[in-house]
């Protein structure tokens, strides 16, 4: 019997099919993976707006949760959020990925807002900063990476309606660039986390704005059933403004009769167990009124000489970030509701506008009462008159 050879055109289209099938294969295994990672992917987002729709302003929830999957998805070693300050970029979270050193280093070291860090890059470019190698980047200096020994880093500013409200990043210790995929899946994240602030934003100055709506309606109200007594409406006032304004003590001083300057009402822990003082600009509160401007001092305690009296008074009572808005009537300071915070931390521009609406409201009140007092005092004397005139009438008939 005769054997039958394979020719090589025949091998050739054997191996050509194996080759087919292995290419199909591949593609096939590639297709599903791809589709298993959209999937994830659809399926992170759709849990995310979940979240925000059940727990609106839970803030740290939802951005813990875009951290949390982020890491996971994008296969980062490590995830950061950082915020925007008052005083620039604030570490929020993490998912602990990464040595506690790191962490450490971010709370202790405020991260530059410049080309020097991927998290600074992105907030002076205004978008995502992707960076593959950082030790082959002549701009990047964080010293932190020294201390966590991350390569390549992932950067998301998270924008707001007109600003940036912080930034999304993530890492891997390897050289190891995050795909296109990957970087609009934390693009997402980012845009989520977006609206996430800025709602809660809108909820906390509409909720912030009915308060004080409210305490200005209150201390009305107090002024109202007060016609002749001025206590519980200072009283009113100073628990208002260490309410909405954060302070840890609020006072409001007037001078006596003898013109020195004295605690007529008090709310908070801080001692005001100091003399009578004058009125001069020794003082915030004497400064306050002889200037008719309200003044902050971030740190009454190293003030220096500019405030000789009231550098001495902080020490005393503890005292670090001050303000003073004075009492003005016709433009001249009466009095000043007084500020006090034990650490140092400046009040915002806001709170220092609130402080001069309950000023304005504590003038109102002093004078009512002194309306209705000489009111009261000149219908006593009306009465006494009428009397005399009605006892001589009497005596001439």
């Amino acid at each position: 019997m005769v054997m039958s050879e394979r020719t090589p055109d025949a091998e050739s289209s054997a191996d050509d099919l194996r080759r087919r099938l292995n290419a199909a294969e591949e593609a096939n295994s590639r297709l599903s993976q791809e589709k298993h990672e959209a999937i994830a992917q659809q399926t992170a987002v759709s849990d995310l707006l979940k979240a925000m729709s059940r727990s609106p302003y839970a803030l740290d929830e939802l951005l813990q949760a875009a951290i949390d999957q982020g890491t996971t998805l994008c296969r980062a070693k490590d995830g950061l959020i950082y915020l925007m300050s008052g005083e620039g970029l604030r570490f929020f979270a993490t998912n602990s990925g990464g040595p506690p050193e790191g962490k450490a280093y971010e709370l202790a070291h405020p991260t530059p807002i410049d080309r020097s860090t991927a998290v600074g890059r992105a907030v002076v470019e205004a978008s995502t900063v992707h960076i593959a190698d950082v030790l082959a980047d002549p701009e990047y200096r964080w010293d932190v990476q020294k201390v966590v020994g991350y390569r390549t880093l992932l950067a998301v500013p998270i924008r707001g309606a007109n600003e940036i409200l912080g930034v999304i990043t993530f890492s891997r210790h390897l050289v190891s660039p995050f795909s296109d995929r990957e970087i609009a899946l934390i693009e997402t994240f980012a845009d989520q986390a977006g609206i996430a602030i800025e709602n809660i934003r809108l909820f906390n100055e509409t909720k912030e704005a009915l308060e004080q709506q409210t305490a200005t309606a209150e201390i009305l109200r107090v002024i109202a059933a007060s016609p002749s007594d001025i206590t519980p409406v200072l009283d009113a006032i100073a628990e208002s403004a260490a309410r909405f304004c954060a302070a840890e003590n609020v006072s409001v001083i007037m001078p006596g009769d003898d013109g020195l300057l004295r605690v007529r009402a008090h709310v908070g822990p801080l001692s005001t167990n100091v003399p009578p003082w004058v009125v001069d600009r020794t003082t915030v509160t004497g400064r306050a009124i002889v200037e008719a401007r309200t003044i902050q001092i971030p740190d009454l305690q190293a003030a220096g000489d500019e405030y000789p009296l009231g550098q001495t008074q902080a020490l005393v009572l503890d005292e670090r970030t001050t303000m003073a808005a004075p009492l003005l009537r016709d433009g001249r300071g009466i009095g000043a509701l007084f500020l006090r915070r034990a650490e140092v931390r400046p009040f915002s521009d806001k709170q220092v506008e609130l402080v001069k609406v309950f000023a304005d409201q504590a003038v109102i009140a002093i004078e009512n009462v002194r309306l209705f007092n000489e009111t009261r005092e000149k219908s006593g004397q009306l009465e006494v008159a009428n009397q005399e005139l009605a006892a001589a009438s009497r005596h001439k008939s």
